[in-house]
């Protein structure tokens, strides 16, 4: 078992998954209310059984009145259970549970009362035997099920310890040593099967708790990797492929006859920027321009709606998809990209620098293919850098 603990604790450390031991005892707990609230049912069957035999020990009203009593803890203990589930599932973790823990010594007391009418016919009658035998079967499996929580299992023994061994001592000279010292092993015993159990019990909950946690570390790891594979490391805008799915899911959507728009945009003499400046400046430019780009395409701003998809199409060029957009709409909106552009200013850029654009329009429409598309915004831009730099041009105008 220690070699089970210590791989586990190993294999902990090396995934980082740290999972404190009250953590484990309050999920053990929890597993073990949820048992008992519906669990102890069972018990009845041997409340019941030691009615059957109060007639023939002549102990009705005795067995009666202690088998009620036994019944009420049981009722108690389940109600108790539920509220402390309830508890659990809204808080999270279980306070202290005295209460909980005086049920199960009173549970074994009474086990341990009802073997005074036992005990002294013990000898003489055979029901008398044959029901000694079903309360220490019951006290037996009733230790084993509730094994994974040291303070219940000593309890619940403690009870039955506490009633039953002044009875023996009482009946020395009849019944000898033997029923002491086999109740004494027997306690014992179970006391040591309950820690091997309570030891198993813990390293499953932890394991389950890490396979858990492991497993959503995976998830979220996957899903990083999935958000971080569509995007641009430096500007975190789309990359080409991730922008050109998106651009087919709008199209596939939006149906052949929509009219999208397709807004390429090149920062004018970036080269010269990074030569100038260093590429630590170059590489503010482009995420500052990334930035400008997307508030311009903020749902607040009416004329681009909020519906564009941007990515950084490769180096310092741009493009934006704008579902759903009209020609002179989809110029407003590259014209308010670029005015965002040349008017944006950095504190930390020196004096000198100052970044303009030159944007490319063109509709994609119909049967068209994307690449199309983008080639015409790609001529209009290169007509707009023709014409002098930081300027807007249509496709229809390129041509």
């Amino acid at each position: 078992m220690d070699m089970v603990t210590n791989h586990s604790a190993i294999k902990s450390a090396m995934l980082g998954l740290e999972i404190r031991e009250d953590v484990i005892v309050d999920e053990m707990m929890r597993n073990y209310m949820a048992y008992a609230s519906h669990g102890r049912v069972t018990l009845y069957v041997p409340l019941t059984f030691v009615l059957s035999c109060a007639n023939e020990l002549a102990a009705t009203t005795f067995l009666f009145v202690a088998v009620l009593a036994h019944l009420a803890v049981l009722a108690v203990q389940t109600l108790y259970a539920e509220r402390v589930v309830s508890r659990f599932d809204r808080a999270g973790l279980l306070s202290p549970m005295h209460g909980f823990t005086f049920l199960t010594f009173m549970s074994g007391a009474l086990w341990g009362l009802t073997m005074l009418p036992v005990n002294r016919m013990l000898g003489e009658n055979v029901t008398a035997a044959v029901m000694s035998a079903a309360i220490f079967i019951c006290v037996t499996v009733t230790s084993a099920l509730q094994a994974g929580l040291r303070q219940f299992v000593r309890a619940y023994l403690a009870g039955f310890a506490l009633f039953l061994i002044p009875q023996f001592l009482y009946r020395f000279e009849t019944m000898g040593f033997t029923p002491l010292i086999a109740t004494l092993v027997l306690i014992a015993m179970l006391i040591w099967i309950a820690e091997i159990i309570r030891r198993q019990s813990s390293a499953t909950v932890r394991a389950q708790m890490e396979n858990s946690l492991l497993a959503d570390q995976l998830a979220d790891a996957l899903t990083q990797a999935c958000y971080f594979s569509q995007r641009d490391s430096l500007t975190g805008l789309l990359n080409r492929r991730a922008f050109e799915e998106a651009a087919m899911v709008t199209k596939a959507k939006s149906g052949s006859d929509a009219t999208h728009a397709i807004i390429l945009i090149d920062l004018d003499h970036f080269k010269t920027i990074n030569d100038r400046h260093g590429h630590i400046v170059g590489d503010a430019v482009l995420k500052s321009v990334a930035g400008a780009i997307s508030q311009s395409l903020h749902p607040s701003d009416l004329v681009a709606r909020g519906d564009g998809t941007v990515a950084r199409w490769g180096g310092e060029e741009f493009v934006v998809l704008l579902k759903n957009c009209p020609p002179e709409q989809a110029i407003c909106a590259a014209e308010s990209i670029r005015l965002r552009i040349a008017a944006y200013r950095d504190e930390n850029w020196p004096d000198a620098l100052f970044v303009t654009g030159s944007l490319g329009v063109a509709l994609w429409q119909g049967q068209s293919s994307l690449q199309s598309a983008i080639s015409n915004a790609d001529q209009a831009m290169y007509a707009a850098k023709r014409a002098g730099r930081n300027q807007t041009r249509a496709h229809s105008i390129a041509n």
